[in-house]
């Protein structure tokens, strides 16, 4: 029997808030777009890899060091706002922030340590990469906090417009007064941009908590084991997740030159699109599911599924399509240098098509608290990945690097549709296909 979808209570819809994010996001990266080509045509293509590869460091560490609190507050704290608990909501945003100190001081410790013995050598410096991930954990837990706070299009205003255009502003006034950079000068940009970020979101916090909380904590209240139990396999995931998306550049970077580094991570930027249109869809519906699930109104959750596969789908695949013709073109707004990657950029293109065939599977396994079977998938995907990568690499460059993105995503997507398929109510693909091609057992 197939339950009534009840409208949002006293929240904009799915879609308005999915429209305004794409609004901005897309403003967002079009700044960015053309700070990456303005940084580019700066460094040169060596350059440019050496500053895109510290950077894919950053992202990564500072997915580490965030320990999984931003998907967990997704999850966690639109329930305590339900339930009116502000003590723990309080508690989780103190303790967060304490545990994501304490993590990064000991990574960086390790770094600076193993750079020292000359173990590892970036032309960066793992000291920036150590703040810069730091930087990068609070940030998306603060953003992660003003998602479960309502407060979706906002984060996504101070990341995208502010973020993007203090950092290209800042690279226009330098190069406008003749400053000569360097891939580490441009790196500093991005970490003193990051801490001017900072207090502005933990204003919006501050006001998002009074709005949506009756009456401040008379007594603040800590589950670090519970959060931290809950938190790291979200973690795992989370970093799984991202070497999924990152692992082809560590290896190009490890097996290849700055220069291959610097043009596989371009074709990979156009990549960026897709997935930022998924990731979109998936930040707007992650505090409305959860939810949805803990008021146990599957119809509602079944029905905010659906358009975010759908809204999805139908913006990813228009990229893929544009993209995918106008590949050459596209390379060569960067430098003409970047061009012999085209054939890479396709393959990855095909990639995200099928990921955008299959739905917001991880993000709907995560709400429902399977977050370790969504773990075991990525961590399966990621071997097959880096098997791939050292036996394709050596052989055929860059392409072969693409292949196995392509071999890896795909597998880690089917095997979740199954899943979710086999074992829940929900039909993560769009139009219903799951359902149509008489995939799915269970039905809401």
């Amino acid at each position: 029997m197939r339950l009534p979808v009840p409208k949002l209570r006293g929240a904009p819809s799915f879609l308005n808030r999915f429209g305004a994010s794409i609004i901005v996001r897309f403003v967002g990266l079009g700044l960015q777009f053309g700070g990456s080509i303005l940084i580019a045509r700066t460094l040169g293509a060596e350059g440019f890899g050496a500053y895109s590869y510290a950077f894919t460091w950053a992202v990564i560490l500072g997915t580490i060091v965030g320990l999984g609190l931003d998907p967990l507050a997704v999850r966690e704290l639109p329930r305590y706002i339900v339930e009116q608990k502000s003590g723990r909501l309080y508690g989780y945003i103190r303790a967060g922030f304490l545990m994501i100190l304490t993590m990064t001081l000991m990574v960086a410790g390790i770094l600076l340590w193993l750079e020292s013995q000359n173990y590892l050598v970036l032309t960066v410096g793992w000291f920036l990469v150590a703040l810069a991930a730091f930087l990068q954990a609070t940030l998306l837990t603060m953003a992660a906090i003003m998602n479960a706070l309502q407060r979706v299009v906002i984060s996504h205003v101070i990341e995208n417009l502010v973020r993007q255009g203090l950092f290209l502003g800042t690279i226009l006034l330098l190069l406008l007064f003749s400053v000569s950079l360097t891939a580490s000068d441009v790196f500093t940009i991005a970490i003193i941009v990051m801490i001017l970020i900072l207090p502005i979101m933990f204003v919006l916090i501050r006001r998002g908590l009074k709005d949506q909380l009756t009456a401040p904590p008379t007594e603040v209240s800590y589950e670090r084991l519970f959060w931290l139990g809950s938190s790291l396999p979200l973690l795992v995931w989370y970093v799984a997740n991202q070497l999924q998306t990152n692992l082809d550049v560590i290896m190009v970077g490890l097996l290849s030159t700055d220069l291959e580094v610097g043009r596989y991570r371009t074709a990979s930027r156009a990549v960026d699109l897709i997935l930022i249109a998924n990731a979109i869809a998936m930040q707007v519906m992650g505090p409305m599911l959860s939810r949805a699930i803990a008021s146990k109104e599957m119809g509602q959750a079944q029905h905010l599924i659906r358009q975010c596969a759908l809204a999805a789908f139908g913006l990813g695949t228009t990229l893929c399509i544009v993209l995918f013709i106008g590949a050459e073109l596209y390379l060569a707004l960067f430098h003409p240098d970047f061009v012999p990657a085209a054939p890479a950029m396709r393959i990855l293109l095909a990639a995200q098509f099928f990921a955008l065939v299959f739905g917001p599977v991880s993000t709907i396994m995560v709400m429902l608290g399977r977050e370790r079977t969504v773990l075991y998938a990525n961590l399966m995907a990621i071997a097959l990945n880096l098997t791939l990568n050292m036996l394709l690499i050596p052989r055929f460059g860059i392409e072969g690097a693409a292949i196995a993105t392509l071999c890896a995503l795909v597998s880690l997507t089917v095997m979740l549709t199954i899943t979710v398929l086999r074992q829940t109510v929900f039909d993560p693909m769009p139009f219903g296909l799951g359902r149509r091609l008489g995939l799915q057992r269970k039905t809401v």
